[in-house]
């Protein structure tokens, strides 16, 4: 089996299936990856937060080194003055006074509600992400109901669909199983007895190993 973990089309190399001509050892089975969603659900909204987050940072520790000049025994009062001046003239006369103190503090304002925003999404999103093992085993147990009802496309489709999830956690074996019976489905409209019970023991068994968070 040859996975290709990067996004858009990956493969892997079909068994051998001695009732199924279609899949004949060597032939390759393609996976889908849906990079959009991943890249729109996860990887953006925490590049967003850090982006954001670094400005917020960047502010603090400007506001307190500002704020630190009055500390400075018999000036730190007039050295803060000029301090303040300074940044209500700064880039005067490229930009017109208090021109780039609004900017900074419209700046610093879409930060903190785009960090907000984003750290919100991402935690209504957050139950989507997770305990993955029960989530393999109703997608096997919707396509084999599929199967039964004569649907051969969302049959197929579901079938797919579990391939790539299996083989995104590692599961390869099982993952050949689902294109395997994806594309006996396709042709047949129907799973073979070997195939469906190791889909259904085997999405199953990873029932059995930690979730995401437990000490066993």
């Amino acid at each position: 089996m040859e996975p290709n973990s990067g996004c858009g089309t990956g493969g892997m190399r079909a068994a051998a299936v001695t009732d199924l001509p279609a899949v004949a050892p060597g032939d390759r089975v393609t996976v889908t990856y849906d990079c959009g969603a991943r890249l729109t659900s996860t990887v953006a909204r925490k590049a967003l937060m850090a982006v954001t987050g670094l400005i917020l940072v960047a502010f603090l520790l400007m506001h307190m080194f500002g704020n630190t000049k009055l500390l400075i025994p018999e000036i730190g009062a007039q050295e803060f003055d000029e301090y303040s001046h300074y940044l209500r003239r700064f880039l005067y006369p490229v930009l017109p006074p208090m021109f780039f103190l609004w900017l900074f503090r419209i700046a610093l304002l879409l930060s903190a509600a785009v960090h907000i925003i984003a750290a919100v999404q991402r935690t209504k999103g957050q139950p989507r992400l997770g305990p993955i093992q029960p989530w393999l085993y109703r997608m096997q147990q919707k396509a084999e109901d599929s199967v039964k009802r004569g649907d051969v496309v969302e049959a197929t489709r579901r079938l797919e669909n579990l391939a790539t999830r299996l083989l995104a956690v590692g599961r390869e074996d099982l993952a050949q199983m689902a294109m395997v019976e994806a594309r006996r489905v396709s042709k047949t409209s129907a799973l073979s007895e070997e195939g469906r019970k190791a889909l259904k023991f085997g999405t199953r068994m990873l029932l059995a190993l930690p979730q995401p968070g437990e000490d066993r």
